[in-house]
């Protein structure tokens, strides 16, 4: 699958890369790139395969997997590569939060273990207090995820609210549909999707339901003036009609036919 990896262009100006040989910077570049590399930024790949693909040998690759280790950049362990500020430079949705909760709890236990603690098959208990064994190099990782998966159940909640919001919105415009429907002479096919289309596309729909009804008043009123007069009266349009070509704004003339 092809994955989509911005580099910000001021990576070359972070004073760990000016540092770097050539042959480093590619590989460290490499690292953050590979087709391996996901959003949680723990991954695993083999010494060999970045050596295939960078074309440098794989004990070049080694020395700098441990030069990068030793400025706490980058962990190599158990085959797994660990960009230890990977997490601190992301800007992440909900859904992206949510594939790295599962990216991690995907982790061999093992690995887990040995960079938290605890070697545990979810977050929070893998980021549980491990004696001796959590290090600060991974105290940045640690802090992240905990505060993702917090991040997550907030926003969770916020959905839930919002949702209960617009349930109860889409109550209050029914019954205040309902309660216009029954003013309606004609046939009312289609009404509850027709008035639903109407409130949507008018957010002040409070407001104008009113006139809705003032108008709809008025043409009945107007009907019942010219059939008293013997005029010709127009029939009702469905209720469908009437709503979505505007037909409440037409003017019914009682002098005249």
């Amino acid at each position: 699958m092809n994955k989509l990896r911005c580099v910000n262009t001021k990576f070359w100006e972070d004073p760990f890369v000016e540092e770097l040989n050539a042959t480093e910077k590619l590989i460290f570049l490499y690292l953050l790139t590979n087709p391996k590399t996901n959003l949680l930024g723990i991954y695993e790949i083999s010494k060999k395969r970045i050596s295939f693909d960078t074309g440098v040998a794989e004990r070049v690759v080694e020395e700098a997997l441990n030069k990068f280790a030793k400025e706490k950049k980058v962990y190599y362990i158990e085959s797994y590569v660990i960009l230890v500020n990977w997490l601190k430079n992301q800007n992440l949705n909900k859904n992206m939060k949510v594939a790295i909760v599962k990216e991690f709890n995907e982790l061999p236990i093992n690995l887990k273990n040995k960079l938290f603690g605890n070697g545990s098959g979810t977050v929070r208990e893998g980021l549980g207090n491990g004696s001796g064994t959590v290090t600060e190099w991974f105290g940045m990782i640690k802090e992240r995820l905990g505060k993702i998966e917090i991040e997550i159940e907030i926003e969770d909640e916020n959905e839930n609210e919002k949702e209960n919001e617009n349930e109860n919105e889409s109550k209050n415009y029914l019954l205040a549909f309902d309660e216009f429907r029954k003013l309606y002479p004609g046939t009312k096919r289609g009404l509850q999707t027709e008035f639903k289309n109407f409130v949507k596309k008018h957010k002040d729909w409070r407001d104008i339901l009113p006139l809705l009804k003032q108008r709809l008043e008025y043409q009945i009123q107007a009907r019942r003036v010219r059939a008293e007069r013997k005029l010709f009266v127009p029939e009702w349009k469905n209720l469908q009609t009437w709503i979505n070509q505007r037909c409440w704004e037409d003017k019914i003339n009682i002098d005249s036919s």
